[in-house]
């Protein structure tokens, strides 16, 4: 079986991009179902674009209905989707406190 040089890549450098250190510099809240954003939102952009959202539940849910019709996600179960959707609303929901840089003055100088 031949394997070409960026899988080969891929499946050295995985345990160290998944390692608990890696893992812990990004902004996401670390829960049970954090992997599953691994596995299907930060394959194609930063975790920063959702730290920085506050969206309702309906909201996250039309965000995700947006990414599948407009930009072929997948998701490889309806329960990996409700999954998703529950820790989006939960953890970035439009009732969570904002990112602590958020509430600093917006001139702090006089």
């Amino acid at each position: 079986m031949l394997f070409n040089l960026k899988s080969i890549y891929v499946l050295i450098l995985m345990p160290f991009l998944l390692s608990s250190s890696a893992v812990q510099s990004i902004c996401l809240k670390q829960a049970k179902d954090t992997n599953l954003l691994f596995a299907n939102c930060l394959r194609c952009h930063s975790d920063k674009i959702i730290c920085k959202q506050r969206l309702s539940k309906k909201r996250w849910n039309s965000t995700l209905v947006w990414m599948e019709k407009k930009h072929g996600l997948k998701f490889t179960s309806i329960s990996d989707r409700q999954k998703i959707l529950t820790y989006l609303s939960t953890h970035y929901g439009i009732n969570k406190k904002k990112h602590p840089m958020a509430q600093r003055p917006t001139n702090p100088l006089p």
